[in-house]
């Protein structure tokens, strides 16, 4: 039996997915570009992670094609197994490089995550501090007032 369904949905789901995904990430760009409040260094981060998440979701639509493209080859592996084997070696090899760029990605951003939240922690300690101070000093200077009255 040959039933060319399965395959062909699959290109159309990983296709419509990168486009999806390649449409997301522009307009997280555009709004990011747009934000006055972010600092070098966050600016440089999301700048980089764009170019990953690119080039996944582009890897996503090429998938998709390669998937149509060597499904609709098959009728010809009798003539050239050499090649059609190759091609879904291929194939497979650009899934795995998928994969790895997505794990990267994954881990690029817990880091980056992990940094921030410790550099916000860093600050709010660091605020903590001045108002213990700020309420010792005023404290103070409120006894100091409290004495001289009398």
């Amino acid at each position: 039996m040959d039933n060319r369904w399965p395959a062909l949905i699959v290109a159309v789901v990983l296709v419509i997915f990168g486009v999806f995904l390649l449409s997301s990430h522009v307009r997280t760009r555009r709004r990011l570009r747009g934000d006055s409040g972010l600092e070098d260094n966050e600016r440089a981060f999301f700048e980089q992670r764009y170019r990953r998440r690119i080039r996944i979701a582009a890897l996503f639509v090429i998938l998709g094609i390669l998937i149509g493209v060597g499904d609709a080859a098959l009728p010809f592996h009798k003539q050239q197994p050499l090649a059609i084997t190759l091609y879904w070696i291929g194939v497979l090899l650009l899934t795995g490089w998928v994969m790895v760029l997505g794990v990267g990605d994954f881990w690029s951003t817990a880091v980056h995550t992990a940094a921030e939240f410790s550099r916000i922690r860093q600050k709010r300690h660091e605020f903590e501090q001045q108002l213990v101070e700020f309420k010792h000093r005023h404290l103070g200077n409120r006894e100091l007032d409290d004495q001289a009255e009398p």
